[in-house]
């Protein structure tokens, strides 16, 4: 059990990381290592800010929870409803809350919306699951709300996999993963 928990904190920490800031040196390595590729951390900079910053870029994806699950697959290209508001987001914040876990520490360099932080961030939600992991054996509420944030970042990986970037195709991988070990971790397959 240890070892498991050990790779979901590892998987979603990673993941999280990537989607939080532009990626640091070390997460430039990873991405080069994932994608065969010698990309600089400027283009990767770039990257970052045409998926989460830009919502005029023809890359953009808005990774927020309630966008996602309202996402809709047409002809292969997804299209998203809902427009990103803290309102939509207040569930998850109160979960947050709830649980002591003091999210906005994390979000320094996070996008906001509106000059708002918005709680349900898939890095942040990441993040909120590698400390759930931390405590005793999940209960049953604990699942629960873990299997809850499971079809958000799914749909996140899969329109990831889709967009035509290295540092899409990179996270994409990383959100595999974490969605993998949090499967597997919190037994909900």
């Amino acid at each position: 059990m240890q070892n498991a928990r050990d790779y979901l904190q590892l998987c979603c920490l990673t993941a999280a990381g990537l989607m939080l800031s532009a990626p640091n040196a070390e997460q430039t390595d990873l991405i080069n290592k994932l994608t065969e590729q010698n990309l600089d951390a400027s283009s990767l900079a770039a990257s970052f800010e045409n998926l989460f910053c830009l919502p005029g870029s023809a890359k953009y994806v808005p990774i927020y929870e309630h966008v996602l699950t309202s996402a809709k697959e047409i002809n292969g290209r997804f299209e998203f409803d809902s427009r990103i508001s803290a309102e939509a987001s207040q569930a998850i914040e109160a979960e947050f809350d709830k649980r002591g876990f003091g999210w906005h520490k994390f979000v320094k360099d996070m996008p906001t919306v509106g000059g708002t932080m918005v709680a349900d961030h898939e890095g942040l939600i990441l993040l909120f699951i590698a400390a759930l992991a931390q405590t005793a054996y999940p209960t049953e509420e604990t699942r629960r709300f873990v299997a809850g944030r499971l079809p958000a970042i799914e749909c996140l990986e899969i329109v990831l996999r889709g967009i035509p970037d290295p540092y899409a195709c990179a996270l994409a991988t990383t959100i595999n993963e974490a969605r993998t070990a949090i499967v597997n971790y919190f037994q909900l397959s």
